[in-house]
């Protein structure tokens, strides 16, 4: 009987001779139970003899015996519960045992018989070995087959472009890119092969990928993620991701795996997003927070360069009036066309915004003293004209409050004053354009 070990034990998978132990085909042992038997076993050579199986075999595989010495047999006979094993080691690895009952009363097998099963074992030991070398490599070339055709399908229906990049002579150039890419670029998938990197993957401005991509190939850097300007397929531009690695357990050439995600939507949206978080929903202008942003960067500029600009804090005379008087419609139309007019009578350096309600704020940076007055001079001028806004005669009036920005005074201390001095112009009687802190 033969008997080949698994991960799961032991188990009896041929037999000759008697039908008796046809049943036994198929039967399991745990490796425990054979070691055990092993032990009990009385060496010949390399063989083992175990004068009673029957601790550790089913008993309704032996013989029938009308005796003791039918059972046990003795050194000239043998028994029916004698049983010779041929343990089958690969080094220090079992594999298989081959077991041999003879039938009751037969003569004890020889020396040389015996000798001939030892080597009969170790040949079946090294066939047994072989076998499953050759079945782990045809499993593992079949598991490879499947990787690999799984690979192409993923690669050739990724919904994102995808490429291999090799590297030639000249630098880069495509071995496969999918259909993705290639509806992308504009290129077809037979004929990008061995296509330059760049002349297929074209980069608006910057830096070319093929210089990045080298940069893998050179073990300069692992992986690659950077957002890029392309020339797509109808020759305009858009923006592409590109994630980049090297396949280092690729065979034969060294390649790199490239995918690009067009992120040209995502880029629109994100800067849409931006500017609604930085500007004022109704005028346009930089709302509160850039407005602060920018004073700070003065103050900062400022204190290491010692030069001044100025905050000029405006707020709108009667504007509550026209809310009341006309509604809010007219008056948010109002405010939009007076934001128009700050805008236009700043410079592009300078920031124009919202602060809040009909309250607006200029951070001009650098900017003396004189230059401040005539701009607060020109604001004044272009919210006081009069504006027609639905059918309506509208004109305001604007209070200015400037603020030096000097060096080593903070942003909050430059708001205040401005916003004081922006109520000194209101307190007066003589209702100047402007009042000025000079700090």
């Amino acid at each position: 009987m033969v008997h080949l070990a698994d991960s799961d034990g032991i188990e009896a998978v041929a037999h000759c001779g008697r039908d008796a132990n046809a049943p036994v085909v198929g039967s399991r042992r745990s490796f425990d139970t054979w070691q055990t038997l092993l032990d009990a076993s009385t060496g010949v050579g390399k063989l083992r003899f175990c004068r009673d199986v029957r601790p550790f075999l089913d008993e309704a595989a032996l013989e029938p015996a009308a005796s003791e010495l039918a059972l046990l047999g003795d050194d000239d006979v043998w028994g029916a519960a004698n049983l010779l094993l041929a343990p089958l080691h690969v080094g220090n690895k079992l594999v298989g045992i081959v077991t041999i009952s003879m039938g009751v009363g037969e003569p004890v097998l020889d020396e040389l018989t015996c000798t001939m099963l030892e080597i009969l074992t170790l040949q079946a030991a090294v066939i047994v070995h072989q076998h499953r070398i050759y079945e782990r490599a045809s499993a593992d070339h079949l598991a490879l087959r499947l990787s690999e055709e799984r690979f192409r399908l993923a690669f050739d229906n990724a919904p994102i472009g995808v490429a291999e990049v090799v590297m030639a002579e000249s630098g880069p150039v495509i071995a496969r890119i999918n259909r993705a890419a290639g509806a992308m670029f504009g290129a077809s998938a037979i004929g990008a092969r061995h296509e330059p990197v760049d002349q297929v993957f074209t980069v608006v401005r910057g830096e070319p990928l093929s210089r990045l991509i080298g940069e893998l190939f050179d073990r300069r850097r692992t992986t690659l993620r950077v957002e890029m300007p392309f020339v797509g397929t109808d020759g305009g531009e858009f923006w592409g991701l590109v994630e980049a690695a090297a396949l280092d357990h690729s065979p034969g050439e060294p390649g790199v795996l490239c995918q690009i995600v067009d992120i040209t939507q995502a880029k629109a949206e994100k800067r849409e997003l931006t500017k609604l978080a930085q500007h004022d929903a109704l005028t346009g202008l930089p709302n509160r927070l850039v407005i602060m942003e920018r004073l700070n960067a003065a103050v900062r500029t400022a204190t290491e360069t010692n030069e001044v600009g100025a905050l000029l804090f405006c707020d709108l005379d009667h504007f509550k009036a026209i809310n009341d008087e006309q509604g809010h419609l007219v008056g948010d139309d109002a405010l939009a066309a007076l934001a128009t007019r700050l805008h236009s009578v700043v410079r592009t350096s300078d920031t124009a915004g919202r602060f809040g309600g009909d309250e607006f704020v200029v951070v001009s940076f650098p900017l003396p003293e004189e230059a401040a007055e005539r701009l607060a001079e020109r604001i004044s001028m272009a919210m006081n004209a009069p504006m027609g806004i639905d059918g309506y005669e509208l004109q305001v009036g604007v209070s200015i409050g400037i603020a030096m920005i000097t060096p080593g005074v903070n942003a909050g201390e430059v708001l205040r004053r401005a916003d004081a001095a922006m109520y000194a112009v209101r307190s007066r009687r003589d209702r100047p354009l402007y009042v000025l802190d000079a700090g």
